[in-house]
């Protein structure tokens, strides 16, 4: 555990959270990525960009945000949950069904 103790490591977080013991994280604050949406704005550079972005989320699998099994691992790692997630108002009926079922 204590190789993770005041470090700061680059890389996938969905696959350096399954090397992490279980109950050994006291906080998590994330942002999972999710659908960009433009806003109105639907031609230039900024439109060209989301659309950019939402592609390569669709591609990954992770146009949705969350799966169940990530927040699986989230609630694994935790000593208890204290878990603060920014997302969008599309993804909070997914995230807050996992966490009160």
């Amino acid at each position: 555990m204590e190789k993770y103790l005041n470090k700061i490591t680059c890389g996938d977080s969905y696959k350096l959270i399954k090397e992490l013991p279980d109950k050994s994280v006291d906080l998590i604050v994330t942002d999972p990525p999710y659908e960009m949406v433009s806003g109105g704005h639907g031609k230039g550079d900024l439109a060209d960009r989301k659309t950019a972005q939402n592609n390569m989320l669709r591609s990954s699998g992770l146009y949705d945000g969350f799966t169940n099994d990530m927040l699986e691992e989230l609630v694994r790692v935790m000593k208890k949950i204290n878990i603060y997630i920014w997302c969008s108002k599309n993804q909070i009926y997914q995230i807050l069904d996992f966490f009160l079922s």
